[in-house]
């Protein structure tokens, strides 16, 4: 009888240490895979922001050439806008001097 019942005992005990066996071994895995899932959503996050860094700078450079083609522009319009008033001045002088001859 007291055999029977530390039998009893004995099966209820391995069967409570199985069953948190089973449990910790599936809270082990969804862990695992939890981490597995983070592990790739921060990989995706890194190489997106790597993506997007290499974006910015090649608009940086973009940006960097059109300023730089804008300026060159400008300094030639400066120069083409001087010569022009150069030109009138030129003709206005001619065309007062014809006027007084």
């Amino acid at each position: 009888s007291q055999l029977a019942t530390a039998r009893e005992n004995g099966d209820r005990v391995l069967t409570s240490a199985e069953e948190a066996k089973s449990s910790m071994a599936a809270e082990l895995e969804a862990a695992r895979n939890d981490v597995r899932t983070r592990t790739a959503e921060a990989a995706q996050a890194q190489a997106e922001a790597e993506a997007a860094t290499r974006l910015a700078e090649e608009m940086k450079s973009r940006l960097a050439s059109v300023s730089a083609r804008a300026a060159e522009s400008n300094r030639q319009l400066t120069s083409q806008l001087a010569t022009a008033r150069e030109n009138g001045d030129r003709v206005l002088t001619s065309a007062e001097e014809a006027k007084s001859s």
